[in-house]
C-alpha cells in the first residue's frame, strides 16, 4: 500500500506543480483515493492468495513435529494433536530418505514417547524437525508387504500415467478389481495401507496416479480442479481393468480421491460395470471445507467469498489461471443426493480437523439406500485405519464380498 501511496502523491505533485500549491482538501481527498486503491488491491491479492491454497499442487512438505529424543526402541516428541493421535504412523526427516514408524503414544514428563515398530531406511531418525504421516508404509507393493506387482501405463486425457497393478493369488483369484485414488498432495503410498486386505479378498487392485501428481503428466492449467476434471483420469483407470478382463470394479478414495470418486460415479462412461465406492475421510462438500479452512485462519468473511467466486467464475477462474471454473456446485450433498446411484462405503473420523466430517453424515443421511457410514472416533484426517487397522479392514472386506457378490 506504500507504493500505491507514493505513486499517487508523486503523480500529483507533477500535475499541479509543488506539495505547498495543493489544498487541504487535494492532499486530503488524494490520499483517501491511494488508501482505497491500497486497500482494494490488498483485498484482491488476499482473496486471490486464499483461492490458490486447495488449486495449487503441493510438491514438497514442510516439518511439522518435533523429535526430542530417539533410543534404539523409542521416541520423544513435543506434544501436539498429531502426536499424541491414538494409532500407528510414521515419521520421516531429509524428505523422507529417513522413515520409521511409531507405535501407541504414552506421555513420559512433558513430552509424548512412541515406541518403534520398525525403521525402514538405513539412517536413523535424529532430534530435530520431523514429518508426520498417516501413511505409515513407504516403497512398493513388494517392499511393503512383499506383495507382486507390475508397474502398468494408464492413457489418460492428458497423457499416460503409472500405476500398481497387484494381481491376486492364484487360490481365490477373481476377476474384480479395486482402484485406489490417493488424496491432495499425497502419492500412490497413500494406496499401502490397503493394498494387504484387497490381496486377501483375491481382488486386483490397481494404485493410480493423475494429472498434476509430481512426475506425471499435468493439466493444460498445472492446477488441481479438486475432482471437477481429475475423475477421468479414474475413469481411463476403469477402462484399463475392463482392457485387462476385470469383470466389476470397485474404486476407492482418500480425501480429495473421495472427491474424484464421487464425481466419477455420476459420470463415468462405465456405470454397469463401475459396482461400487469406497470413500475414506472424503471432499463430499468443497464450498464446507474451503469456508470451514477460511474461519479457522480467521480470514475476513467479504476475503472468503471472493476467494470462492474466483474459484467457480468464469471471469474470477481466469485470475486464478484456471482454464475453467470449478463445479463446486455439482459436489456438495445437494447434488449426489440425487445423481449418485452406486452402492458406497464412507468412512469418516468424528475427529477429522482437515475435512469435517458434517457433510459426510448429511449425505448418509440422504441416502441411506446406498450410503453404509462407518463412523470412527479419535482418528486425525484419513487415518482410521491407523487408529483401528483390525476395524477397517474387517469393514473393507465384508462390503466388498457383499458389493461384488450381487
Amino acid at each position: 500500500m506504500r507504493t500505491i501511496l507514493a505513486l499517487a502523491y508523486d503523480d500529483s505533485m507533477a500535475n499541479r506543480g509543488t506539495c505547498r500549491e495543493l489544498s487541504r482538501p487535494s492532499v486530503t481527498g488524494t490520499l483517501a483515493a491511494a488508501s482505497a486503491l491500497g486497500l482494494g488491491a490488498a483485498f484482491g491479492a488476499g482473496a486471490r492468495y486464499v483461492a490458490r491454497q486447495p488449486i495449487v499442487p503441493l510438491r514438497t512438505r514442510r516439518p511439522d513435529v518435533y523429535v526430542r529424543g530417539v533410543t534404539s526402541d523409542h521416541v520423544l516428541l513435543d506434544p501436539t494433536p498429531l502426536t499424541t493421535a491414538p494409532g500407528r504412523y510414521a515419521i520421516q526427516q531429509q524428505g523422507g530418505a529417513i522413515h520409521t514408524r511409531v507405535g501407541e503414544p504414552t506421555v513420559s514428563g512433558k513430552y509424548v514417547r512412541r515406541p518403534i515398530i520398525a525403521t525402514d531406511s538405513p539412517e536413523k531418525l535424529e532430534p530435530g524437525p520431523a514429518c508426520w504421516r498417516g501413511t505409515y508404509y513407504r516403497g512398493t507393493p513388494l517392499t511393503a508387504h512383499g506383495l507382486a506387482f507390475n508397474e502398468v501405463m494408464v492413457q489418460t486425457p492428458v497423457g499416460a500415467m503409472p500405476a500398481w497393478h497387484v494381481p491376486p493369488g492364484e487360490d481365490n483369484a477373481s476377476d474384480d478389481w479395486v482402484i485406489i485414488v490417493h488424496g491432495h498432495g499425497s502419492s500412490r503410498v497413500e494406496a499401502l495401507r490397503a493394498l494387504p486386505v484387497i490381496n486377501r479378498q483375491g481382488l486386483h487392485s490397481l494404485s493410480i496416479t493423475y494429472r498434476n501428481d509430481q512426475d506425471v503428466p499435468a493439466s493444460p492449467d498445472q492446477l488441481y480442479h479438486l475432482g471437477a476434471n481429475e475423475w477421468e483420469d479414474a475413469d481411463a483407470a476403469i477402462e484399463y481393468a475392463l482392457a485387462q478382463g476385470a469383470r466389476k470394479v470397485v474404486v476407492l478414495g482418500y480425501s480429495m480421491g473421495g472427491s474424484i470418486a464421487l464425481r466419477l460415479s455420476v459420470h463415468t462412461r462405465f456405470p454397469q460395470q463401475l459396482a461400487g465406492i469406497i470413500l475414506d475421510g472424503p471432499a463430499v462438500d468443497w464450498h464446507d471445507i474451503l469456508t470451514y479452512h477460511a474461519r479457522a485462519m480467521w480470514i475476513p468473511r467479504p476475503v472468503e467469498k471472493t476467494a470462492l467466486w474466483m474459484l467457480t467464475s468464469p471471469l474470477g477462474s481466469r485470475l486464478l489461471q484456471l482454464r475453467e471454473p470449478l463445479a463446486l456446485a455439482e459436489m456438495n450433498p445437494d447434488f449426489y443426493e440425487n445423481y449418485l446411484t452406486c452402492k458406497t462405503l464412507l468412512i469418516h473420523s468424528a475427529d477429522d480437523a482437515f475435512v469435517p466430517i458434517g457433510p459426510s453424515r448429511d449425505l448418509a443421511a440422504r441416502r441411506p439406500d446406498l450410503i453404509e457410514l462407518s463412523e470412527y472416533q479419535g482418528a486425525p484426517h484419513i487415518c482410521e485405519w491407523n487408529v483401528d487397522r483390525h476395524r477397517w479392514e474387517k469393514e473393507v472386506a465384508a462390503w466388498l464380498e457383499k458389493t461384488l457378490a450381487d
